[in-house]
């Protein structure tokens, strides 16, 4: 399939018949929109390294974690470091004596910290004693404990934490990743939008942070590796947060096909970008997702990037046919609810493209991370749910690009519509072999889940076991629902083919039902309802690595 350059069509038609927005201003004027979202990057003032415990002197760091995998001081790791037993002697004993105290403890909890004075002329040291454990959750926990000590004030500019003994390289560095990606995540704050830029909620004073290997357990240039990819991960998810933290005067549907651009230009080896405009979308019959975008200030923009690995680095006559995925992401830059408008937390709307978030932070880790065996199309119907002369308003009948009518009876249910379209185009046009979908889709999943657990819906028990296994490994937390087929009679309609919304109860299994129609046969097909999961990208990631 032959892929076109970059087509921004219809975008460049919209900007020709309006002033450019003035760059001082710093989102919109009255005659445009603004056409460019800040990121935020990662720290570049933190060094982190992986230095070898033999290769080392301790006493030389402001700042140390000292990690217990157990319970007392015979069993835990820090027992065999050389170094450290030469500063437990340097301070008579201090480290035995915190060991001793620390006889309960909870992963992460910071069970004991002290200042020693070291020798005349020589700065003092904070010795912080944590338990690491030698899980992926335990180093989630250790990364997000060391962000927030080292932002805590502390007047320390050189940090060091005692990793903790693994069985492998390969445990060993999925640790690291896991701890460097919590501390990057950690140490993230959105400030683009304030006049005054301070330091306060960053690294603080701290400019290095060194991870000691134990000896003989660890190779250091694999875990260097893992820090890498751990910076991979983070700047994912900081992209993934400045989307869904963007307000509407700055993030839209022009800025959302910028920040595809960029990342197509900084990935040209894996990536590209196709952008269907309006006019695009019309010949393909995307009556839904039109529907939704006639009340919005910029024009529709439907976004498709596609991943296939470097040629150099898999491709070959005896390799085997490349896994074809089609990821969806709800893309409502804002929904004030239509014409059924929103009566409370309107302001949290700039929230709804959560799945859009998710999908480009995914976009930039998987480009970044280069996979084998998967060639992947990252779809957006990107659009705002607006009112003006021209939105849509309940009763209107709309038809979706498969044919399907659909009668909106409630313009508050907007992000199912939008995603009709973009399914039938992964499923039909791009044949993709599985489609998974993530939204930011109803209050009714919350109800059920609350704010920290996405639902999880799919008639392929396969497809569910690996999103779950994805999910135990991140931290990023789903719940398989059920999709009870009996249910889909609430979504029949009198006079089109659908409803786009169930009866009262059961609202998000009547969102999944709905969202099945638009996929052919039994494909295997996964509808993600993240609630307050706004824009999380490391399962996603995982999943499709």
């Amino acid at each position: 399939m032959l892929y076109p350059a970059l087509t921004v069509f219809g975008v460049s038609l919209f900007l020709l018949a309006n002033a450019v927005a003035d760059a001082s201003f710093g989102s919109w004027t009255n005659s445009a929109p603004n056409l460019r979202m800040e990121w935020t990057p990662i720290p570049v003032n933190v060094h982190v390294d992986a230095i070898s415990d033999s290769n080392t002197t301790l006493d030389t760091y402001d700042l140390l974690f000292l990690g217990m995998n157990q319970v007392g001081k015979e069993n835990s790791t820090i027992a065999g470091s050389l170094q450290l037993a030469r500063i437990n002697a340097k301070y008579d004993g201090a480290i035995d004596r915190l060991l001793e105290e620390a006889t309960n403890f909870t992963i992460g909890d910071k069970t004991a910290i002290m200042t020693y004075n070291t020798a005349s002329g020589q700065k003092p040291q904070t010795l912080i004693i944590i338990h690491v454990g030698a899980t992926a959750a335990d180093a989630r926990k250790v990364g997000t404990d060391l962000a927030r000590t080292i932002q805590g004030g502390k007047k320390a500019k050189s940090c060091a934490i005692l990793l903790p003994n693994q069985k492998s390289t390969r445990e060993a560095s999925a640790y690291v990743t896991e701890m460097t990606t919590a501390l990057w995540v950690g140490l993230y704050k959105d400030k683009r939008f304030k006049s005054i830029k301070d330091d306060t909620d960053d690294a603080g004073n701290v400019n290095t942070i060194d991870l000691i290997v134990p000896d003989g357990n660890y190779d250091r240039e694999t875990i260097r590796n893992a820090i890498a990819n751990g910076r991979t991960h983070s700047a994912a998810v900081y992209l993934s947060k400045d989307i869904v933290n963007a307000p509407h005067n700055v993030l839209n549907s022009v800025s959302l096909v910028d920040t595809a651009q960029r990342l197509n230009k900084m990935y040209k080896r894996t990536l590209r970008c196709q952008i269907l405009d309006q006019e695009e979308c019309q010949r393909r019959g995307m009556g839904a997702y039109l529907g939704v975008a006639r009340g919005s200030e910029t024009p529709a923009q439907f976004i498709h990037i596609t991943y296939r690995p470097p040629k150099s680095t898999y491709w070959s006559k005896s390799a085997p046919k490349l896994r074809r995925l089609g990821i969806i992401g709800k893309g409502l830059l804002f929904d004030t609810g239509g014409y059924n408008i929103k009566t409370s937390m309107m302001e949290l709307m700039k929230f709804d493209c959560g799945g859009a978030a998710a999908v480009l932070g995914a976009v930039r880790a998987i480009a970044e991370l280069e996979p084998r065996g998967v060639e992947v199309h990252f779809v957006i119907a990107a659009c705002e749910n607006m009112i003006n002369e021209r939105a849509m308003v309940p009763g209107d009948i709309l038809t979706a690009s498969n044919g399907k009518t659909i009668e909106v009876v409630n313009t508050d249910a907007e992000g199912r519509l939008t995603m009709a379209d973009a399914l039938v185009y992964v499923d039909q046009e791009l044949d993709c072999d599985e489609i998974l979908e993530l939204s930011t889709l109803t209050g009714a999943c919350m109800i059920s889940l609350g704010t920290s657990i996405a639902g999880l819906w799919t008639n392929n028990d396969q497809l569910a076991v690996r999103l779950l296994e994805s999910s135990a490994r991140t931290g990023e937390k789903i719940w398989r629902m059920p999709m009870e087929a009996d249910y889909r009679d609430a979504l029949k309609s009198k006079v089109a083919d659908l409803k786009n919304l169930g009866a009262r109860y059961g609202g998000a299994i009547h969102a999944a039902l709905f969202l099945q129609e638009f996929v052919e046969g039994d494909k295997p097909f996964a509808h993600v309802d993240m609630g307050a999961l706004r824009g999380a990208p490391m399962g996603l990631i995982l999943y499709l690595e």
